[in-house]
């Protein structure tokens, strides 16, 4: 969005408008970042009926069916309203957490649904949803190491020269931090210390991505 919402809606909707009206494969991606859009400028409402509409394109896309489930206002209209969002937050977990089908779903599609979904706004809902934020972490954690991380490891190297590794070497966790906040803002005030903490860490290898503008 670059920090213009006013000028990215407009032109998200004219893109979404035209996708489905030339039947394009990317139209679910295109209600998708609508949907996104919609909801960062306060319409929560109409972000889930464009979720809706996404996924009744490709029913069986596990990346839609994450952003749908778990879908949270990002600006509170009122605590009715509130209250029912996080009432279909925990539906939503309490219907992932009963899933069989996860055999069904590539390794790959998984993934990409566990990293392109998001639930930063639940931290700044009322009432303590601590709750809510673990059950979210232990299905994520579930997902991936018991359907996506075996299957990946499975899958052949892709031409990496085997002679040369070492599976019993040890092996740094490679943890990359993206942000538009790496400078004097509230936001490092929280974050700095973790992440020099990190940075000192023999066994991490620690990459970091600044995305704003400003320098200071």
């Amino acid at each position: 969005l670059s920090n213009d919402l006013a000028s990215a809606l407009p032109a998200l909707r004219r893109v979404a408008e035209r996708s489905l009206a030339a039947r394009s494969l990317g139209a679910s991606d295109a209600l998708l970042e609508l949907a996104i859009a919609e909801n960062a400028g306060g319409d929560y409402d109409q972000a889930r009926l464009l979720l809706i509409d996404a996924r009744k394109l490709v029913p069986k896309n596990e990346r839609l069916r994450w952003n749908a489930a778990f879908l949270l206002p990002a600006l509170m209209r009122d605590p009715v309203a509130t209250a029912q969002a996080l009432a279909q937050f925990a539906a939503a977990l309490t219907e992932f957490e009963a899933r069989t089908d996860w055999h069904k779903v590539s390794a790959e599609a998984l993934l990409e649904a566990v990293l392109t979904t998001s639930i930063y706004d639940l931290g700044y809902l009322p009432g303590n949803t601590l709750v809510l934020q673990k059950r979210f972490g232990k299905l994520v954690s579930e997902v991936v190491n018991s359907h996506i991380k075996p299957r990946l490891e499975a899958k052949p190297s892709g031409g990496r020269d085997e002679s040369s590794f070492d599976a019993h070497a040890p092996r740094k966790r490679r943890i990359g931090v993206i942000s538009s906040y790496l400078r004097e803002h509230t936001v490092m005030r929280y974050f700095a210390g973790f992440i020099t903490a990190l940075s000192v860490q023999a066994d991490v290898e620690l990459c970091i991505w600044y995305t704003g503008a400003a320098l200071d």
